[in-house]
């Protein structure tokens, strides 16, 4: 018992003592702290580690609640009082789709973007083509869960930028670039973006704007098969009204929105289209403001309400929904 308690008593009289070199530690300035290495201060060796800034991000649900799309913005500032690179860390889970935008906010400023991950994950540098110009990735598979780093380097010029990443949903391509897709032919293929729901439902989805005062209607495009179902639905991301309408490859217009749910009035939904052909289809969206654009096929998208019994949603013709609590 006695050696037992002077080995206590040694242990806590050590545990004091670094205690004691950390606070003074505390008090030192900074330019005293980097570049350190290793230290003694009260007779304890301290180590120091320089750590490069890091920003951990969270994603928050978009509308329409169910779609598995999460968003997050952020903005940052490039200076020349400031480093040349932010880094940002966010934990994901496997079997997702992860797109990002850099916009650069000065027409000076020409930025890079990489993303690296577990298991040797990879991807980039991406260089913005010349300054002013956006430079980000769509959708590209999360393979294996954990966290993920995002690296954003200044090539030249100054200014802020803001980064958009999205979950599971494509950037419509014509944000930034010099790239359309308002008309069928230059629709945006967001096949990519299809995430494989337990059974044998898929859902994909693209996020976009339609600026006032234009009479601009993006185009977007996904594969169907022959007798395959298909739900879609347009939900606006704030102020906004759309139009939604289903094309095939002809230009044929097979099917126009309607208003989906009572509880958004705003929201249009082509419920349940069946698909005689297999081949491309077209989903043309119009209207004002910014928007979400989900593609179910396979199973059907919740329609609300449907609280009870006498409100259920009928999903005889898919067997499956895709939908969400709360």
């Amino acid at each position: 018992m006695k050696s037992t308690m002077r080995r206590n008593s040694t242990v806590q009289s050590g545990r004091k003592s670094v205690r004691r070199a950390l606070a003074k530690a505390r008090h030192w300035p900074l330019s005293k702290l980097l570049g350190l290495g290793e230290r003694r201060v009260y007779g304890r060796k301290l180590l120091f580690e320089q750590l490069e800034p890091r920003q951990m991000l969270s994603f928050e649900p978009l509308s329409p609640l169910g779609s598995l799309i999460y968003q997050k913005l952020d903005w940052g500032d490039f200076d020349s009082d400031l480093p040349d690179t932010h880094l940002y860390s966010l934990d994901l889970d496997a079997n997702q789709r992860l797109s990002a935008l850099v916009a650069p906010q000065s027409p000076d400023l020409r930025a890079r973007i990489a993303v690296t991950g577990p298991g040797g994950f990879s991807l980039g540098p991406i260089d913005a083509g010349a300054p002013g110009e956006w430079v980000g990735f769509q959708t590209i598979s999360v393979e294996q869960r954990g966290t993920y780093s995002i690296e954003i380097d200044r090539l030249e010029g100054a200014g802020s930028f803001e980064l958009r990443l999205l979950l599971n949903a494509a950037i419509e391509q014509e944000r930034g670039t010099e790239a359309s897709n308002d008309t069928l032919a230059t629709a945006e293929d967001i096949e990519g973006s299809f995430l494989v729901l337990p059974g044998e439902g898929q859902r994909g989805a693209a996020v976009g704007n339609l600026s006032a005062g234009t009479d601009d209607v993006d185009w977007f495009s996904f594969v169907l098969e022959e007798n395959q179902r298909a739900t879609l639905v347009v939900s606006p991301l704030g102020d906004g009204t759309f139009t939604l309408d289903l094309y095939n490859a002809a230009g044929e217009r097979l099917a126009s929105g309607i208003s989906g749910s009572t509880q958004n009035e705003t929201e249009q939904r082509i419920a349940n289209f069946l698909a005689t052909d297999a081949g491309t289809y077209y989903a043309a969206v119009g209207g004002v403001g910014q928007y979400a654009l989900v593609v179910v096929r396979g199973v059907d998208f919740e329609l609300e309400p449907n609280d009870d019994a006498a409100t259920a949603q009928d999903i005889t013709a898919t067997g499956g929904v895709l939908g969400a609590f709360g």
